[in-house]
């Protein structure tokens, strides 16, 4: 979900304004997990609100917002067709963790942004994530995973674009963020028949993100670019 920093406040606005009109507090977050699940809105305030009223709140949300921010940029990957990879020039070919597969949309979304906006024209907040995966030659927290080095021009030195990762509180469009993830993936299963799929389908043409498609290299190669240092 991108938004010029004015309009921020007015992205929030349009959020908390769709939540009181099924009768949820502004600060009761919105989870798709919640929303799209029965047994998940148990003991939650979204359990009191009929499945139709939050589709129709899904609705409007994302009409609303169309005015208050930039296009998104969704960067999907199906799981299964993601190669083994060398995470390490010493070490073996390894199945990719499902949140290290993430961490490469992560990497596709900064380069969007970077070639949009440039190096110094935008911030990036992403949900925290304190899971131990592998990566590398060792395990690193998923999030700290997140960042990267700009390719910036020949002979610059390649500026760090590392997320910025907010606890208490979390920023709310984040949760804009999950609702778009959460349409993206399911939009995209439209094929897989059902009415619900069909449905997200539709609300992701209305969404019209930005989409990255992954195509992965064949044979890829760790590469050692260090320069010979004088003595």
């Amino acid at each position: 979900m991108i938004c010029d920093e004015a309009q921020v406040a007015d992205a929030e606005a349009v959020l908390a304004k769709a939540k009181a009109s099924v009768g949820v507090e502004p600060s009761v977050a919105l989870h798709c997990r919640e929303l799209f699940s029965g047994g998940a809105r148990r003991g939650t305030a979204w359990e009191r609100v009929p499945r139709p009223a939050i589709d129709h709140l899904v609705e409007k949300l994302c009409r609303d917002l169309q005015r208050v921010q930039e296009r998104p940029v969704v960067a999907p990957i199906r799981q299964r067709d993601v190669p083994d990879q060398h995470m390490d020039p010493e070490g073996p070919m390894q199945r990719l963790h499902v949140k290290g597969i993430a961490s490469f949309t992560y990497h596709a979304v900064i380069v969007n942004l970077h070639d949009r906006f440039r190096h110094q024209g935008f911030r990036l907040w992403i949900d925290p994530d304190k899971t131990m995966i592998p990566w590398g030659s060792g395990r690193r927290r998923a999030d700290t995973t997140r960042r990267i080095y700009a390719d910036v021009s020949a002979g610059s030195e390649s500026p760090l674009i590392e997320p910025i990762v907010e606890y208490e509180p979390k920023p709310a469009l984040l949760q804009i963020a999950d609702l778009y993830a959460y349409v993206t993936g399911r939009g995209l299963s439209a094929g897989e028949g059902g009415r619900q799929n069909a449905w997200f389908r539709d609300r992701l043409i209305e969404l019209n993100p930005e989409l990255m498609r992954f195509e992965w290299a064949k044979d890829s190669k760790w590469e050692d670019i260090r320069r010979d240092v004088p003595k």
